[in-house]
């Protein structure tokens, strides 16, 4: 991709390129050839001006509601910080169905986008289409993943659902160890494989604190359908659940205003939620809009790499972890210990959980 960047270029400057040759030629038929052939200096624009139009326009793909307060709209909202520092503009595709993934993309790619950025797996099947394909060369491609595998095409952020859920579990239980009860309950939206190592990890986590806890989970099918999740989030309290992560996206607040509203403990999913008024008491934390910005400055800087994942750790990053807003000292010295356990490798929740 860099060399066909590189003829590009060349191509466009061929007055500059041929005066070069020529000049290199004249001092070699003479014999006084100098060390360094100093050539006519070019004004060069930003590096993140991929298509060399004289603009930055990043593109962003999201398959829900990007005004959902939540995971989606933080993807969109990291991006649009960054790019309104740099003078860069944004457009924004959301609601986009996964089977019509490669169409979507492909129009948000024609307009004239330099940094095209997908927010979630569900699309991926779309980004693996166009990202390959000759029409859209001049375009550098990005995918929030849960679940990286390489691919030379675009570069991605991921990280270890196993390691945040399991700090999640463990937020869970410091909040039950307030009453001694022994249930907790994760609504999640399609069971996908992401979603089933969020529960699974999240509940070896709870269990490594209260070893005869329980995670009661229900996967209502859509990250969005409010109805959904309030039927699902009464369903568990209605079983004397009363503290429930909602793994969701545009149904969040929602299910997170029922649950708070019945007088139990809501946990949030990917950002920090805990202002003033907000329903939740507690937040899982991987948020995919610093991800991007993050990225984003590689772009700015001439750093970004197609190809590459950039993983984010427990313990090690800043941005990934759990924060339970009324925390004693005592829980979050609890919380505290396992996410230094996490980020030395003393404690390996992949491992503990066989994925």
């Amino acid at each position: 991709h860099i060399i066909e960047l590189a003829s590009g270029w060349m191509a466009a400057n061929a007055d500059h390129v041929d005066g070069w040759i020529a000049s290199a030629s004249a001092s070699l038929a003479a014999g006084d050839a100098p060390d360094i052939i100093e050539g006519p200096e070019i004004a060069s624009g930003p590096v993140a001006d991929i298509n060399g139009d004289g603009k930055i326009v990043i593109g962003i793909a999201s398959p829900g509601d990007t005004n959902d307060g939540g995971f989606y709209q933080s993807f969109v909202d990291g991006a649009k910080a960054f790019a309104a520092e740099q003078g860069w503009e944004v457009i924004v595709s959301d609601f986009i169905n996964p089977s019509d993934s490669t169409m979507a993309l492909a129009d948000l790619a024609r307009q004239d986008v330099d940094f095209l950025a997908v927010g979630a797996t569900e699309l991926q099947d779309g980004l693996d289409e166009i990202s390959s394909d000759p029409e859209f060369e001049d375009i550098l491609f990005y995918l929030n993943s849960s679940l990286a595998v390489e691919n030379p095409n675009y570069g991605q952020s991921s990280d270890s659902y196993f390691e945040i859920h399991w700090v999640a579990g463990v937020m869970a239980a410091q909040v039950l160890n307030r009453t001694g009860a022994k249930k907790a309950g994760y609504i999640g939206g399609p069971e996908l494989a992401f979603s089933t190592i969020a529960h699974q990890s999240m509940e070896a986590g709870l269990k490594s604190v209260i070893p005869d806890a329980e995670l009661v989970v229900v996967h209502t099918g859509d990250f969005n359908d409010a109805a959904l999740a309030i039927e699902a989030a009464q369903g568990m309290l209605a079983q004397d659940v009363n503290v429930i992560y909602a793994f969701l996206g545009g149904a969040m607040f929602p299910a997170g205003g029922v649950i708070s509203g019945a007088g139990g403990v809501a946990f949030s999913a990917s950002s920090w939620t805990c202002f003033p008024g907000s329903p939740f008491g507690g937040s899982v934390l991987f948020p995919p809009g610093d991800y991007l910005a993050a990225n984003l400055r590689d772009l700015a800087d001439g750093n970004y790499k197609e190809g590459e994942i950039r993983r984010f750790k427990v313990g090690i990053d800043r941005e990934v972890g759990v924060a339970l807003c009324d925390a004693s000292a005592e829980e979050q010295a609890a919380i505290d210990s396992v996410v230094e356990q996490i980020g030395s490798g003393e404690l390996i929740p992949e491992e503990l959980i066989g994925g």
